[in-house]
């Protein structure tokens, strides 16, 4: 009976920090001033290298369009839209490209609009070094009317809607022969943040990649198998490690299975008809409590017009 009064508080503490979790939160960027922005996470990083490395653009001889949509139970949601064509000019050839993603994350709509460019040397005993620049504009908004909706009632936050805005930039280097592809790339180099107010900023901290793709076996003619890592440093968050392993069948049909460091753990599946691949990959989020992943990505090879009569063949420089 003794316990009878503490176990009521311990219940009523534990409804209060559900409930209010979200207030809380929010109060505390009100006295701090600044909160750290989570980039917007894309899974299937292998076919959307270019988020993660400025200078993985122009990797075939065609002008690459991909769509992506991605979707967190009870969590976000997000979309991005990317290009890429290699140029040549100045007796040289550059990779071009861009892209634009959009995320919701409770009370926070993010979109960040980015350009990007990328001188590409062939070296002498085959492959490719790439070495790449990255602008990018970020917008977020915050939605006071929908925070007093929901109850969060704190007299210093926005009662508007607000929005803040920064450029910033990203460098990235890519090593490309036929059997490996490895991958350097520091974002936000700037660390840049985005004022809703003179008492509401949001931090873009800086991060840093490294990635490493092998391609075994028969690449063209038969079964492959590709081993992949990105390992990735936040300097609000810490590390994030992803593993995977893909098997492909004559480089146009695959499955794997992906493994985010004590966070998640996943399926991959895909198939290229003709220039158009249709990928997906839905996670187990392990981490804190159990929630589910999905994203459909679709990528679409466009043959670059040639001046020439002649017919023209493509063919990435993995498989050169």
């Amino acid at each position: 009976m003794k316990q009878a009064p503490l176990r009521r508080l311990c219940d009523c503490a534990q409804r209060i920090i559900l409930k209010g979790g979200t207030h809380l939160v929010f109060i505390l960027i009100g006295y701090s001033g600044l909160s750290a922005q989570e980039y917007p996470q894309i899974r299937q990083w292998q076919e959307a290298l270019p988020y993660f490395n400025p200078a993985a653009i122009a990797r075939a001889e065609s002008q690459q369009l991909m769509g992506l949509y991605s979707y967190t139970e009870r969590r976000s949601k997000l979309y991005a839209v990317m290009m890429d064509l290699p140029v040549s000019f100045l007796g040289r050839s550059h990779g071009v490209g861009g892209q634009v993603i959009g995320r919701t994350r409770g009370l926070f709509t993010d979109t960040e609009f980015s350009v990007r460019y990328a001188w590409l040397q062939s070296l002498p005993r085959g492959g490719r070094i790439q070495v790449g620049l990255e602008g990018g504009l970020s917008r977020i908004t915050f939605d006071g009317p929908r925070a007093i909706a929901e109850g969060i009632t704190n007299a210093e936050l926005p009662t508007t809607k607000v929005e803040g805005k920064a450029f910033d930039l990203g460098v990235g280097l890519l090593w490309e022969q036929q059997r490996f592809s490895l991958g350097l790339s520091a974002l936000h180099l700037f660390a840049s943040k985005v004022s809703f107010s003179d008492r509401y900023q949001v931090h873009l901290p800086r991060s840093y990649m490294a990635s490493l793709s092998l391609y075994l076996g028969r690449v063209e003619t038969g079964l492959s198998w590709r081993p992949s890592l990105l390992a990735r440093y936040h300097d609000e968050s810490g590390y994030r490690i992803d593993m995977g392993l893909g098997a492909w069948w004559r480089n146009r049909f695959t499955a794997g299975l992906i493994y985010r460091w004590d966070r998640a753990l996943g399926v991959q599946l895909g198939a290229t008809i003709g220039g158009i691949f249709l990928g997906y990959q839905g996670e187990c989020i392990t981490r804190r409590e159990r929630q589910y992943q999905h994203e459909l990505l679709l990528r679409y090879n466009l043959p670059l017009t040639r001046s020439t009569n002649k017919p023209t063949h493509y063919k990435s420089v993995r498989l050169l």
